[in-house]
């Protein structure tokens, strides 16, 4: 069975109608990780819900798309609308959520490529190891998170700084992580007792994947998309 489904998804890349790709998200793209009982994830009316209560780290929600094939060249991106971004806490601790989604290649996990977070306190990129402060005056309810990359460069969705440079960006597979809970270091008293985000699809350039081989295929969250 699990070969019928990889062989349909590859035909399904050339050509396939919307009804076909609905049936390939349903197949389960996304592994998740829950740190604790509080993170749930779930997808509803055609969104991913992300609740946690009493959020402890920078990843209490987890979602995971692997690669396994060579891509060439070597691209990331990923674009992923997000609303309804609320938190609550006590104290003046009020800016540390955030929704981060970043690369890294496969034999490298904890290894960040590239990276971008945005939360209540505005957004930040990341590249080569290098943090680049954006959106200093946004701290979106809702928005997009966008950035991508090719070859020696990663420009991220705005903030005015346009391309920033980076070692070569290799064919090696590679690792998407989407992670949602609070910073680690936040100057503040307090603490953050609940943070919620609906996440509206999920999608991919042309070019992050190998045509017929793409694991990363765009997610509308039409269906339940998430693992067991």
């Amino acid at each position: 069975m699990k070969y019928i489904i990889t062989v349909f998804i590859g035909l399904c890349l050339l050509s396939c109608t919307p009804e076909e790709e609905a049936t390939i998200r349903c197949v389960g793209l996304w592994e998740i990780e829950l740190l604790h009982s509080g993170a749930t994830a779930e997808v509803v009316d055609g969104v991913l819900r992300l609740r946690v209560t009493n959020p402890q780290t920078d990843h209490d929600i987890r979602l995971i798309r692997r690669q396994t094939e060579y891509n060439r060249p070597g691209h990331i991106g990923v674009t992923m609308p997000f609303e309804n971004m609320n938190n609550e806490f006590t104290g003046s601790k009020g800016s540390d959520m955030q929704l981060k989604a970043w690369y890294a290649y496969n034999y490298a996990p904890d290894d960040e490529l590239a990276s971008l977070s945005m939360g209540k306190f505005g957004a930040r990129g990341t590249a080569n190891h290098v943090t680049y402060p954006l959106y200093s005056n946004d701290k979106p309810t809702s928005g997009t998170l966008k950035f991508g990359g090719a070859d020696t460069s990663v420009t991220f969705g705005a903030g005015g700084i346009g391309a920033v440079p980076v070692p070569p960006i290799l064919s090696d597979p590679k690792t998407l992580y989407i992670d949602f809970g609070v910073r680690k270091t936040t100057i503040g008293t307090g603490e953050t007792t609940y943070i919620e985000v609906d996440i509206t699809e999920i999608t991919f350039a042309t070019g992050v994947g190998i045509t017929g081989k793409d694991e990363m295929i765009n997610d509308y969250f039409d269906c339940n998309s998430l693992k067991d």
